[in-house]
């Protein structure tokens, strides 16, 4: 049953581009916070017409963001993360960049593969063209193999 549920194709479960959470890379402050007030984590794409994905938010991000310059570890490079973020920051200053991603042709064996190197929970899911159509979590994967146990 488990190398049926591996060779399941990224297109048949991915959650759709209407239910992915993503904003452009120049989307402001109060945009971003408001977005992952609601969701976990945003998709960063350069803009709304190309839709290539450049990076990703996270609540840990956020997170890191606003841990006090004291709590946090020594850095040796860059400025401390708290001083970007501040009214004027956009996506593209406080993403990840180059996040892992996966297209609708991988199979679960793949992703699951991508999720546990990488040490990640969610893939951004891109077509032919690169463009963002979707993306898969660690939460559809567990969905999908519960649905497999079911038959």
């Amino acid at each position: 049953m488990v190398e049926v549920f591996y060779k399941i194709k990224v297109k048949d479960i991915l959650t759709p581009i209407e239910k992915t959470p993503f904003l452009e890379e120049e989307s402001d402050y109060s945009s971003l916070i408001k977005l992952l007030s609601d969701q976990t984590h945003a998709w960063v794409v350069n803009n709304s017409d190309d839709m290539h994905v450049v990076g990703i938010i996270t609540e840990k991000e956020m997170l890191g963001f606003l841990t006090a310059k004291e709590s946090k570890k020594i850095r040796l490079f860059g400025i401390s993360t708290i001083d970007m973020l501040n009214e004027h920051s956009k996506a593209s200053d406080l993403m990840v960049h180059k996040p892992v991603i996966c297209t609708i042709n991988e199979c679960v064996e793949d992703v699951i593969r991508k999720l546990t190197t990488y040490k990640i929970r969610r893939l951004p899911v891109v077509d032919e063209n690169n463009r963002l159509i979707g993306e898969i979590t660690i939460q559809v994967l567990v969905r999908k193999l519960k649905d497999n146990f079911k038959k």
